[in-house]
């Protein structure tokens, strides 16, 4: 017998799309704790307005995050750059399971990251082009 029949058949991952935000944007939190990850996707600080570099990122539920068991993570290339509110993360954990869903993959854009030269920084920042509160995707 095959070890996958003693443990049931391996369940495939679905993966859905969230529905732009038309105009509208969604800040998530936490990214102060990503600001390396971020430098790394953006390549760096840039001078004067910094970066606006457009992105997709996906929203993943971590159930077994230590600090949140609703906690979404933010991903982008395989790296986490920040969540959903704590407010909005349940709610859209609960949305991704009534659709049968894993995960969303959503437009995004990091901005922020300037380096003046001269001593003032600004740190990295992610915004999702999301319809919020989440609505049946298509």
């Amino acid at each position: 017998m095959a070890l996958f029949g003693l443990f049931g058949a391996k369940k495939e991952k679905k993966q859905i799309r969230c529905k732009k935000g038309r105009g509208n944007t969604y800040e998530i939190v936490g990214e102060a704790f990503y600001q390396p990850s971020l430098l790394a996707l953006t390549g760096g600080q840039k001078e004067e307005f910094g970066v606006k570099q457009d992105v997709q990122a996906t929203l993943q539920p971590e159930p077994s995050n230590p600090h949140d068991a609703n906690a979404v993570a933010v991903i982008i290339k395989k790296k986490t750059v920040g969540y959903l509110s704590k407010s909005d993360a349940p709610v859209f954990a609960a949305f991704l399971k009534e659709v049968g869903a894993d995960s969303a993959l959503c437009e995004g854009r990091i901005v922020g990251g300037w380096d003046d030269r001269s001593g003032n920084e600004g740190h990295f920042g992610v915004k999702l082009s999301l319809s919020w509160p989440p609505k049946q995707a298509s």
